[in-house]
């Protein structure tokens, strides 16, 4: 028998009907062999760095960014503006209760974040200008309370003419809303600065009380009730472009600093320290985690695949090599 025939012979064994199942049992050697070996024997740390360091290059990856955008987020966004039920369905009542809890009661989120926000000169303004008009309108409040209560005769003098009359009474609290006016820019010049500096130290101080925490819960609750086509509309268009954007530059970016490198280095070091005498098993046992493995629905998933790669040009001529190198060791064994 030829090389090439051979080889022929091969592909069509490995594809018949009967493989399938033959592929399936062998998805379990392997994988219960990998996972009985301890991780030391298959995961050696530098040889690990060295091909994720080359894998994972900004070039790579930013490719990979790419296909998932034009492949499938269309797709996403689509389903997405189609989904009218709230998005909070997807978690149970504990997961919501965690949820709440984590945002709430937990410190995820420092006070220090609270003390910037209230720092920017753009709230600043905001404030500035919600109570430039608050003082504004409670000054004209200010005169007309002076001419109503005055008891001497100048306050009878002003009530014999009203604002509307251009009376001495008019006149009074156009005079004093006229002083009022710069008194008021004066404040808060220097005021909003201090009044904003309170504000933060007060929410720090209550960022954990109980009504602070129902506050949280309340945005919670807010987010989880909206539907996922809210959420979709406010990824169309160039926020979508924006966001692919957004997603190739950070790939890019922290993929190409030689931190990057050293802190993967460091990691798989520490892991590889940790757990390169133990093995998979032995490991979920510690934590005390079940792992049931599909090996069907796996190897329904992926044999279309496997037998496409079999009875692919490459492996036949990859086949027909060893079929070669095979038959010429008989031969040199027989000469």
């Amino acid at each position: 028998m030829q090389p090439n025939e051979m080889a022929q012979w091969f592909q069509a064994r490995l594809t018949e009907d009967r493989s399938q199942a033959e592929y399936q049992q062998l998805l379990r050697h392997i994988t219960e062999a990998l996972m009985q070996a301890p991780l030391g024997t298959w995961m050696e740390a530098e040889t690990w760095v060295q091909s994720l360091n080359k894998a994972l290059t900004a070039e790579r990856v930013v490719a990979l960014v790419e296909i998932f955008h034009h492949g499938f987020s269309d797709s996403l966004l689509q389903i997405l503006l189609k989904d009218e039920a709230p998005v909070g369905r997807w978690l149970s009542h504990r997961g919501r209760q965690l949820l709440t809890g984590l945002f709430a009661k937990e410190r995820i989120f420092d006070d220090a974040f609270v003390t910037t926000f209230f720092a920017q000169e753009a709230v600043e303004e905001l404030v500035a200008d919600m109570l430039y008009g608050a003082l504004k309108d409670f000054s004209e409040v200010i005169p007309k309370l002076v001419q109503s209560m005055a008891p001497s005769a100048l306050g009878k003098l002003a009530r014999l003419g009203g604002k509307a009359t251009g009376g001495m009474g008019g006149r009074l609290v156009d005079e004093v809303e006229k002083r009022i006016e710069p008194e008021i820019r004066r404040f808060l010049e220097k005021g909003t600065r201090r009044a904003l500096d309170r504000a933060a130290e007060k929410i720090a101080e209550k960022m954990h009380s109980p009504k602070a925490e129902l506050a949280v819960a309340n945005m919670l609750d807010f987010a989880l009730n909206q539907t996922g086509a809210f959420y979709g509309q406010r990824l169309q268009g160039k926020t979508h472009q924006s966001l692919f954007e957004f997603e190739k530059e950070l790939a890019e970016h922290v993929l190409s600093r030689p931190e990057f490198q050293q802190r993967l280095r460091e990691f798989a070091e520490a892991q590889h320290q940790k757990y390169a005498e133990k093995t998979i098993e032995q490991l979920l046992e510690e934590w005390q985690v079940e792992l049931s493995i599909p090996y069907q629905e796996w190897a329904e998933a992926t044999w279309p695949a496997v037998k496409t790669v079999i009875q692919s040009e490459g492996v036949k001529n990859y086949l027909e090599g060893l079929c070669e190198e095979f038959l010429n060791s008989q031969a040199e064994q027989e000469a």
